[in-house]
């Protein structure tokens, strides 16, 4: 059996630049990127090994705990949108934004306890495995209203 529970808390720090005279904006800042996954294995039925058919209880296999992380919270942020909440004319404006935020490679941390504890050592695997994950997709979606 397996239980995982996650963290997520991101808070961005943004400035926007309109290069032309209409609502297309570049947006550029920094984001607070805490985003935490954490989870435990704990076997739940007998394990057989094939070569010997030698037969283990699932309460002497033990438990892994696992945990991902990232070493820096404070992540670049990206972006392109439409939508200027000061222009002129309407009260209503609508605006959108696609971006992205820039992470360093997550830190995987791994321990077991029993006879499955060498299960820990495949952390660096699934550190490798998930090294490419640097870039989350942000998409903003807004309403302003102007007196």
């Amino acid at each position: 059996d397996y239980t995982m529970d996650s963290k997520v808390t991101s808070i961005g720090f943004t400035g926007d630049y309109y290069p032309f005279e209409n609502n297309f904006r570049v947006t550029a800042g920094l984001y607070y990127h805490n985003f935490v996954i954490e989870g435990e294995g704990d076997p739940s039925e007998y394990f057989v090994l094939e070569e010997s058919g030698e037969k283990y209880d699932y309460n002497t296999l033990g438990i892994v705990l696992g945990k991902v992380d990232y070493k820096s919270k404070w992540v670049p942020y990206a972006g392109i949108g439409i939508g200027n909440p000061f222009s002129e004319g309407k009260r209503i404006k609508l605006n959108a934004e696609l971006g992205f935020t820039y992470t360093n490679s997550p830190i995987v941390s791994m321990t077991g306890f029993g006879k499955i504890s060498d299960t820990a050592n495949k952390a660096g695997e699934i550190e490798d495995a998930l090294s490419s994950f640097k870039f989350y997709p942000v998409l903003s979606l807004g309403i302003s209203y102007g007196f």
